[in-house]
Order: structure tokens, then C-alpha cells, then sequence
């Protein structure tokens, strides 16, 4: 009996007759200073401890803490070598998660894995604000927003642009990267290639990422990916360089025309 209504309940939603009631619809809420605030004050409490854990992250990439960072690089290198890098990653989801229960049922925890010290946390007191003030944030919220979305358009206009072959040279390198990459994925395990990508990914974290935020010269020079994101043109430098390469084509064949005049 369980089993057939069950079915009988699978094949009732397949069915075209529905008794859903058909939800209303949203209405959007006018534009106010004191929900602007409040939704900026929300946003602000809930992106603190993702923010927080971010900027502790950079910490830890940015050996901030030695001690911290080389076990880091360690206990990634060991579980990339030994093959436990899921379990690891896991593990240590799993004690996240473990922490935070204990800590929500009154345990007082406060070691951590990450090097949260290092870190100076800014306490801002909520001020009550003027005319002016709401003016000003309504600039800051739209600046912000501005400024967001201009640069979410552009980096994807770049990967549009990429991927369209408007820089060749680009394009073409990392075509040949991927190449290279499909080449040894016919000749190498799975797990091989894993491991390998781990190792790299590893050292590019820990060691050349901190070599390049150090020494600013060896990163313009030496970080070829940052170089070749920043050569990608968007869809208005496109147009501008064929603007460009247009003026130079009209001179050169006026150059031509008149020196076979001459």
C-alpha cells in the first residue's frame, strides 16, 4: 500500500491538472532612504563574516603568519601527494561545521585553523543620519553599484572577447595551452594529471602569489595571466583599436597613392 501511493503521488505530479493557486504577483517597493539604509546595513552585517574569512584567507596566502601558512602549505602538499586532498577538504568542512554547533550550544572555541589574529576588526557605531547624510549615501549605493557593474561588464566582454579571437596573440596562447593539457590528458591518468595541477596550484598559491605581491617587478614581468587579462580589450577598446587600425590603413594608402603620383 505504501509503495502504491507513493506511485500514485509521482504520477499525480506528472499530472497536467494542477490545484496550485497562482501566486500573486511581486510588487517592488518605492525607493526610500530609510530602506536603502536598512538594506544597506543588512547587506554590510551579513557579507562581515564572508568578508572577514576572505580577507583571513589573503592573510594566510600573504604569509602574514609564517607559522600558519607553511603548515597550511604542508598539510595541501601532503594531501595532494598522498591523495587525500577530498578527505581533507571535507574534514575540514565537517569541523567547521562541528565548531559552530558547539559554539551555538555555549562552548567557548577560538582555535582556528586560519590565522584570524592577524586581522584588525573595525567596530562602527550606526549614527543617525541627516539630510545630507542620506544624500551621500544614496551617492555611495549608487557609485558602488556603478562602479560594480562596469567592472562585471567588462570582464565579460573580455572572456567574450577572448574566446572570439579579437586579440590573436592571446587567444592563440591559451589555445596552445589547452593543447598541451588535452595532449597529455590521451597519454595520463586521470589522477596523474590531478596531481599534478594540485602540486602547481599549490605553489602558485603559496609561494609565487607571495612573490609577486612582494615584488611588484617580478609580477608585471613574470605573471603572464594577469598580463594577458589586462590586454583583452573590451567592446570599446575594440572599437577603438579598428578606429585605429582604419586611420593607419587610409594613411598608408595615401602615402601609396601619393608616391606613385610623385
Amino acid at each position: 500500500m505504501w509503495f502504491q501511493n507513493k506511485m500514485l503521488t509521482i504520477l499525480q505530479d506528472f499530472s497536467d491538472d494542477t490545484d496550485l493557486e497562482d501566486t500573486p504577483p511581486q510588487v517592488e517597493e518605492e525607493l526610500s532612504v530609510r530602506k536603502l539604509k536598512e538594506n544597506v546595513r543588512r547587506f554590510k552585517s551579513g557579507s562581515e563574516p564572508i568578508m572577514l574569512y576572505f580577507k583571513v584567507l589573503s592573510a594566510l596566502l600573504s604569509w602574514r603568519s609564517p607559522a600558519s601558512t607553511f603548515l597550511a602549505f604542508l598539510l595541501y602538499m601532503f594531501a595532494i601527494y598522498s591523495g587525500w586532498f577530498l578527505p581533507v577538504f571535507f574534514g575540514l568542512i565537517l569541523w567547521h561545521f562541528s565548531k559552530t554547533y558547539l559554539i551555538s550550544r555555549g562552548w567557548n572555541i577560538e582555535f582556528s585553523l586560519l590565522p584570524y589574529h592577524t586581522i584588525e576588526k573595525s567596530s562602527e557605531e550606526d549614527k543617525t543620519l541627516g539630510m545630507s547624510d542620506k544624500f551621500q549615501l544614496v551617492l555611495q549605493v549608487a557609485k558602488k553599484a556603478q562602479n560594480f557593474l562596469g567592472e562585471a561588464a567588462d570582464s565579460l566582454e573580455k572572456l567574450q572577447n577572448l574566446f572570439a579571437w579579437t586579440d590573436v596573440e592571446i587567444t592563440r596562447s591559451l589555445y596552445k595551452n589547452v593543447l598541451t593539457v588535452f595532449i597529455l590528458s590521451l597519454f595520463l591518468p586521470a589522477s596523474t594529471l590531478l596531481t599534478y595541477a594540485g602540486f602547481f596550484i599549490g605553489f602558485k598559491m603559496f609561494i609565487i602569489k607571495h612573490l609577486f605581491q612582494r615584488y611588484p617587478r617580478l609580477k608585471q614581468k613574470y605573471d603572464t595571466v594577469q598580463n594577458m587579462w589586462k590586454k583583452l580589450p573590451t567592446n570599446e577598446e575594440k572599437i577603438q583599436r579598428q578606429i585605429v587600425a582604419q586611420r593607419k590603413q587610409v594613411n598608408l594608402s595615401t602615402r601609396l597613392i601619393t608616391l606613385f603620383a610623385n
